[in-house]
């Protein structure tokens, strides 16, 4: 008997009792809570039409908890259903593979099952099934920011659930439309929506989507200022979830309602629940985790417990600065700082090791960085040694008005005692005047020194006139998150008809990443101008190499190295001939109206010796080409919502205004980013780059 068969037939198999999976309430013509569903499917006389519906019902209740089971479950049942001819089975089936992919945030995948499972759905005229595959189009569409599309489908899947009285789907209609105004700051209207929800759940049985609608109205409620009605509904969330054993619920709404008690200064029953849930929602969901660290600083700050703020608030920015990286929350500042000096010491190494061969600018570039390193770890410590000092005199200073408040009646008598106290207080005041001009002499010394830092680096770009000698037309966004930056562009020409350009996203940013454009600038120079490698997927390993030689990373546990992307031109008689390789980076190519996403290999720069090779890609355009190269610090800005602009927008943009003007381009480019950062801070170094032969 096979896999499927023994999973249809045997209810008492302990694989059965794990993958069970559901859909939606009313699969069957009627409502069933998780219990029932389980003691359906132990029933050994089950007909199999009915027992693939009501495994694939329960998943629907258990997505949260038994998430990974999706995939294998969903395959039974479309072999067992396929095998009878059961349609209904098989577009559920689909169904489900799309739910999973759509947790997954594999959004074009869903998207494909969706559609898929809903043309048989029609097919066949399942109503239920296909308002319920139309409310999950809408949530795919939801988590793409395409909200006036996400909003078109939850009406036609409303509209469809109120004609077959669906309720426990009609009420996930109006959660996911409320969703959609909450998103659009419409909180009034969000409210109204949730309330439809939880009013609506109220009338079946099945109650497992109550704690997400009571979430919902809590953490509405406390954009409106709304701290009881918030407190009250985030208690009602949790106990639901709680029942539910739903993991991310329970996290989600001790964070919630946590919010709701700071809001109230209820600081204690704050600490815990936030404690607890901000912990528990660590590994599951970011955006929640980082909820969950904001307020988890500010009561801490409120707590004046500043040193256990300070931890928090810097997690707190890590989470918010770098999405793709999840395991920098665990970076401490001492491992900050260590990892600081062992760059230098090893900087220090390979100056002395190559000091002959390297040019004398390269020379001035490092001296210039080291200096700037020193002088800030000296500035953090007179900071920090200014601050102590005036702690502890504002500290006097307060000990003595107390003094002089308790002891008026005797002011006479002590007349003498307080002469000398002031002697003290003008004497401590002259000290901290002192220190903070010698404070204020550092930090501008320090600032000196990076701003000239940044006009060195400027000096290893390539100038536009060089560029001009090469390419037709071109445009240059460079836009360092900090003085200096992490990104730089390469460009070396070989002769009149070949060059070679390249651009890379070092690790970091600011003067680490400085540091690493250089030492990256540096090797490119040795390998094409000096050992006359031009091929780019070569370039690429004798790159890495390096890197790895270096910063002896055989030896030591650092990652540190650069995205990259190379680009060999060869102009020939009719046409250019164009090679590609990339380090976790792409390009895009706009010829004759055609506009192609050509990506490079998904391997980083430096950490360890690499034993593939890096793929050329290789490709023949017509003259007035635009070749497009970026780092990811443009895709990867966020606005007031901490929304990514991404790539999407950028390649929609790049599609509609490829024929005008490179430098309009540029313009419409910047304007895009402006529009979407707002008052934004930056968060990464930024380049994009066109070219055009």
């Amino acid at each position: 008997m096979s896999q499927g068969d023994s999973f249809f037939f045997m209810p008492k198999n302990l694989f059965l009792s794990i993958l069970l999976l559901g859909i939606s309430q009313n699969v069957l013509g009627q409502v069933y809570a998780l219990d029932s569903l389980k003691k359906l499917l132990q029933r050994p006389n089950l007909a199999d039409t009915t027992r693939i519906l009501a495994s694939l019902e329960y998943a629907f209740e258990v997505r949260y908890t038994q998430l990974d089971t999706l995939p294998e479950v969903a395959k039974i049942c479309l072999q067992k259903a396929q095998q009878i001819k059961f349609e209904k089975g098989i577009a559920l089936s689909y169904y489900i593979q799309g739910v999973w992919f759509s947790l997954k945030a594999n959004y074009e995948k869903a998207l494909e099952l969706y559609f898929k499972a809903l043309h048989l759905a029609e097919k066949i005229q399942y109503a239920s099934c296909q308002a319920r595959i139309i409310n999950n189009v809408a949530i795919v569409y939801y988590y793409q920011k395409r909200f006036n599309k996400a909003r078109e489908f939850l009406y036609k899947s409303l509209k469809i659930n109120q004609q077959i009285n669906n309720l426990s789907e009609i009420a996930r209609c109006y959660n996911n439309l409320g969703r959609l105004d909450f998103e659009e700051k419409k909180y009034l209207d969000a409210i109204q929506l949730f309330e439809k929800a939880i009013q609506t759940t109220q009338k079946i049985k099945s109650r497992s989507d109550f704690s997400i609608y009571y979430c919902n109205f809590a953490e509405t409620s406390l954009h409106l200022n709304s701290y009881t009605a918030a407190v009250e509904n985030a208690q009602k969330a949790l106990k639901s979830a709680l029942k539910a054993e739903n993991k991310r619920m329970i996290a989600r709404s001790k964070i919630v309602l946590g919010a709701a008690y700071f809001q109230l200064g209820k600081f204690q029953e704050a600490q815990k629940l936030l404690d607890d849930g901000t912990q528990a929602i660590r590994n599951i969901n970011l955006e929640d985790y980082i909820v969950g660290l904001e307020y988890s600083y500010k009561l801490y700050e409120k707590l004046q417990n500043f040193h256990k703020a300070y931890d928090l608030l810097k997690t707190y920015k890590i989470m918010t600065d770098s999405l793709t990286n999840l395991d920098n929350y665990k970076v401490t500042l001492q491992k900050e700082y260590e990892y600081n000096e062992n760059k230098i010491r090893m900087e220090q190494i390979r100056q002395e090791e190559q000091r002959k061969a390297e040019r004398k600018q390269e020379k001035i570039i490092r001296v210039a960085f080291i200096i700037g390193l020193c002088l800030l770890s000296g500035m953090l410590f007179f900071a920090f040694r200014s601050i102590r000092i005036k702690a502890r005199a504002l500290n006097i200073i307060s000990q003595q008005k107390q003094e002089i408040e308790q002891q008026k009646e005797e002011i006479l008598q002590q007349q003498q005692e307080l002469l000398g106290l002031n002697e003290s207080l003008e004497a401590q005041q002259k000290n901290l005047q002192e220190t903070y001009q010698k404070l204020k002499l550092t930090t501008e010394e320090l600032g000196k020194s990076i701003k000239y830092a940044s006009h060195l680096q400027a000096l290893i770009l390539p100038e536009p006139a060089l560029l001009k000698q090469f390419f037709n037309d071109f445009f240059i966004i460079y836009l360092p998150k900090d003085v200096v930056s992490g990104d730089f562009y390469w460009f070396s020409p070989i002769d009149k008809q070949k060059a070679i350009f390249a651009l890379a996203d070092c690790t970091g940013h600011g003067v680490p990443g400085a540091f690493m454009s250089m030492l990256g600038s540096t090797i490119l120079h040795e390998l094409v101008t000096q050992k006359s490698i031009y091929n780019p997927s070569q370039i690429l390993k004798s790159l890495n190499d390096s890197i790895v030689r270096i910063l002896k990373q055989d030896q030591d546990r650092n990652h540190d190295g650069m995205d990259i992307s190379v680009l060999f031109f060869n102009k020939q008689t009719n046409c250019i001939e164009t090679t590609f390789a990339g380090s976790k980076s792409k390009m895009y190519l706009s010829e004759n109206q055609k506009f192609t996403i050509i990506k490079g290999d998904r391997v980083h720069l430096g950490g360890s010796l690499l034993e593939k090779d890096f793929t050329d890609k290789t490709f023949y355009v017509s003259y007035g080409s635009i070749f497009y190269l970026l780092t990811d610090g443009f895709a990867d800005q966020n606005n007031a919502e901490r929304k990514r602009l991404g790539n999407s927008i950028i390649e929609q943009t790049l599609q509609k205004y490829a024929q005008h003007p490179l430098e309009k381009q540029k313009e419409i480019l910047l304007a895009l980013l402006k529009n979407h950062q707002q008052n934004e801070k930056q968060r990464d170094d930024i380049s994009f780059i066109g070219l055009k032969l």
